[in-house]
């Protein structure tokens, strides 16, 4: 099964995708210039996008992945109202969670045809916060959701 990784660096406003090989090996397969310190990273649960929190201007980008070999494009961004230090999706890829530990705030974007669009809901007062992850749901029946 391939797998693609994909590294934050900050320092220098890039992305690297890489592909990682059966072997363990990563070879390069793209550098994305990013408008800003890239910070935290996750693809969505459909694996369409990759959405990534920047600084200093607060903000949520999407790419969209290239699934045959997990390239990255540009599809939108979103601003965010604090310094992103963990961003999520919610399972079924309808919203992007930021927690910013700058400015102890939980933060909720709403994804439209998977770009960010103004958000919709900032909890405050979350002093030190760090990370905002949502849990798995078990039906009656049994099954996961």
């Amino acid at each position: 099964m391939k797998q693609t990784v994909y590294t934050a660096s900050p320092e220098s406003q890039q992305i690297h995708v890489w592909s990682l090989e059966a072997d363990g090996k990563l070879t390069l397969v793209q550098v994305v210039d990013a408008p800003g310190q890239v910070q935290p990273m996750v693809v969505s649960p459909n694996k369409e996008f990759l959405y990534v929190g920047v600084r200093p201007e607060f903000r949520v980008l999407a790419y969209r992945i290239t699934p045959d070999n997990g390239a990255l494009t540009f599809a939108g961004e979103a601003a965010l109202p604090g310094s992103p230090t963990h961003i999520s999706t919610d399972h079924h890829g309808r919203f992007v969670f930021s927690a910013s530990y700058n400015q102890g705030c939980v933060s909720v974007t709403p994804l439209h045809d998977g770009l960010p669009g103004e958000t919709i809901t900032v909890v405050e007062g979350l002093e030190g916060c760090h990370s905002a992850n949502i849990s798995r749901i078990i039906a009656p029946c049994g099954c996961r959701r």
